[in-house]
């Protein structure tokens, strides 16, 4: 029997502790790496993402972190957008599908 690897989480200021040791110290990412015990895979993670968005980076638990107003609008216009294009999609789907069967259906009689 195998062991079930265990998943270590950090917290948001264990990351931005972590990130901020690393911008000032001069340290390659292994030598941080190798510091804190932290997998490098994750230490170029979290410095990429820091480096993206630094007020946003880390909000934890896969939440959406809330923006400014015009932030909320571009959000919500976008989810919008965005099942008004699946929706499309079906229905072009849906009509080709419909078309076709009529074609058939006019070529046989």
């Amino acid at each position: 029997m195998g062991k079930k690897a265990s998943s270590t989480r950090y917290t948001r200021e264990f990351k931005l502790e972590t990130v901020k040791m690393f911008e000032g110290s001069g340290m390659t990412v292994k030598e941080l790496s190798e510091r804190t015990g932290i997998p490098m895979y994750l230490c170029y993670r979290w410095i990429g993402e820091y480096r993206d968005n630094p007020g946003g980076a880390f909000p934890g638990t896969g939440k959406r972190v809330r923006g400014t107003p015009e932030q909320e609008e571009i959000y919500r216009l976008r989810k919008q957008l965005e099942e008004i294009t699946e929706e499309r999609d079906i229905l072009k789907k849906l009509h080709a599908i419909f078309s076709r069967e009529l074609q058939q259906q006019s070529g046989s009689e």
